[in-house]
């Protein structure tokens, strides 16, 4: 198995989102109708979705062993056994509740996992299942870029419209230039305060780095 895949799927998907996005032609200081949100909660789910799936594919690969895109081997995780996808699935719904683990425990229900974009849960179950390249995944998902952090925000924040994680998401503002929001979905068009980009189009800058870096070596 190898990573570059992994990594030209995930640069393939955000890359049209954040393209489709900017084509748009849609700004900020205009009033957002309701056809522009069904395209903005489209589009937050989508690059939301891709980052999920980037990376539970990229961790499972990690534990069973592969190649990363530079040639490097990486060897199977050494906490998981037997090392197969199932027993990795029933570690990773385990990962807040490691006491409960059992041998030969497995788990086939989707459903049942973690939120494999949220990066805490990354480098727990990096740490939990031993994984052989835990320094890199160190590295690259807790290298400190907050674009995964801040999209997830903004998701929870569309999939749950209500003033508690509206005003979660308000405490991003201020790292932002930030107008007025009457909908989550419009704190795509925040700006970045150094380079002036979309807040979107910076959150999938990050996410793309991120995976550069953690499928290199």
């Amino acid at each position: 198995m190898r990573l570059d895949r992994a990594y030209s799927n995930l640069e393939r998907r955000l890359l049209w989102a954040d393209q489709n996005f900017k084509n748009k032609h849609m700004l900020a200081s205009k009033t957002i109708s309701n056809e522009d949100l069904f395209f903005l909660n489209g589009i937050i789910d989508y690059v939301w979705q891709s980052w999920n799936r980037f990376s539970r594919e990229y961790f499972i690969k990690c534990c069973l062993g592969c190649i990363a895109k530079n040639g490097a081997v990486i060897q199977p995780a050494t906490n998981v056994s037997p090392p197969t996808t199932e027993r990795i699935s029933y570690l990773a719904t385990k990962v807040n509740r490691p006491y409960q683990i059992v041998a030969g425990g497995s788990n086939n229900i989707l459903r049942f996992e973690p939120t494999w974009g949220d990066i805490d849960k990354i480098l727990s179950l990096s740490h939990l299942c031993g994984l052989s390249n835990h320094s890199v995944v160190t590295s690259s998902f807790g290298g400190g870029l907050l674009g995964p952090k801040h999209l997830q925000k903004v998701r929870n924040a569309v999939a749950h419209l209500n003033k508690e994680t509206y005003a979660e998401l308000l405490t991003l503002s201020s790292l932002y230039r930030s107008g007025k929001i009457r909908h989550p979905a419009a704190s795509l068009f925040w700006r970045t305060t150094d380079t002036d980009n979309y807040a979107l189009s910076s959150w999938i800058e990050d996410m793309l780095l991120i995976a550069d870096v953690a499928t290199e070596h």
